[in-house]
């Protein structure tokens, strides 16, 4: 059993009141994501008949950590799926660049998979059946409040750099909601099953680490509560499943987790035993990111019980053992 089907047991065992998904027919993009992933793995052991829309090709080494789905490798930026009569009882949309390198590269794709590809994924969905979409605490740039609701809102400017990706999730859960389908604003997501080259935080700093025996910084300064991905499948399950139509929830990690990036960074340097490097700590490298961002899951709690997230050091420690195990196979 590899990591991933391990952290799908665990998710298993810690969810309550699961329907009978016995042969439900489940459609989720981004299915090599990491959220996705997780999920495609999920509803695989539960019995249900699952089809994973995937872009990017799938490296060699990547390959024995997928689940026996079936595999549907399509853009959703340029393409609208064929309708073929078929209906799903669950659609989870997952699809997107979240890496800030990838959604700032390519604005015009990033619009297209929250907005035009969202309406055409409502066209698939059995009348009874639940939607969710996926989208992000990048909604909430630009607000003030120190930890954010699910009833606020922030502002950006046109010229941020990030205006493509935070837009189109804000039109995406317009398009949710119009269609009865459920919003989740997920938070910074971390754990294994990254693939080589992954440039969001965590899983930079690790490969770094890795490779270079050593890990350089230019700014740590920013606050991030970090959200074990087995937490987000959790979590994200129970708003699929018992969630309300047109409801937006909240899916992050609680306040009192926050740590700064310089602070993840000298645990992952622990971890790895290399030695960190701090430069230029008075500039701030990527100046369109927030530098603080906590989500309230009062909302979720409330509805769903209370979480009990996974410790920052295990699951890091699992990241940095993924990421020696495929590079070693990435490199043979």
């Amino acid at each position: 059993m590899n990591i991933i089907e391990k952290n799908v047991e665990r998710v298993i065992e810690k969810l309550d009141n699961v329907p009978d998904i016995t042969d439900k027919k489940v459609l989720i993009t981004g299915g090599t994501g990491l959220i996705g992933l997780h999920l495609s793995w999920f509803f695989d052991k539960m019995g249900a008949d699952v089809e994973v829309i995937f872009y990017n090709d799938i490296p060699e080494y990547f390959e024995p950590y997928l689940p026996c789905v079936d595999m549907i490798q399509f853009d959703l930026a340029k393409d609208q799926m064929n309708n073929d009569g078929t209906k799903f009882d669950y659609i989870v949309h997952s699809a997107g660049y979240s890496q800030p390198s990838k959604f700032l590269a390519d604005p015009n794709s990033t619009i297209a998979i929250n907005t035009t590809a969202t309406m055409n994924l409502f066209k698939f969905l059995n009348p009874s059946g639940k939607f969710l979409f996926i989208s992000s605490d990048a909604v909430y740039t630009g607000a003030t409040e120190q930890i954010y609701t699910e009833n606020m809102s922030g502002f950006v400017d046109l010229n941020d750099p990030r205006i493509s990706y935070i837009e189109s999730k804000r039109m995406g859960e317009v398009i949710t909601k119009i269609n009865k389908g459920i919003i989740a604003r997920l938070s910074y997501v971390y754990g294994p099953g990254g693939k080589i080259g992954d440039t969001r935080v965590v899983n930079e700093f690790v490969q770094k680490a890795i490779v270079d025996k050593k890990l350089k910084i230019s700014d740590g300064r920013a606050m991030r509560s970090w959200l074990p991905v087995t937490n987000a499948t959790e979590m994200l399950l129970n708003v699929l499943f018992h969630g309300r139509n047109r409801e937006v929830y909240n899916v992050a990690n609680v306040e009192e987790n926050t740590i700064s990036i310089l602070d993840l960074a000298k645990e992952i340097c622990r971890l790895t035993d290399v030695p960190l490097e701090e430069k230029n700590q008075n500039s701030i490298v990527d100046k369109s990111a927030p530098q603080t961002m906590n989500l309230s899951i009062s909302k979720y709690e409330k509805e769903f019980g209370i979480c009990e997230f996974e410790k920052l050091s295990d699951v890091l420690k699992d990241v940095v053992d993924w990421y020696r195990e495929i590079s070693k196979k990435g490199n043979n």
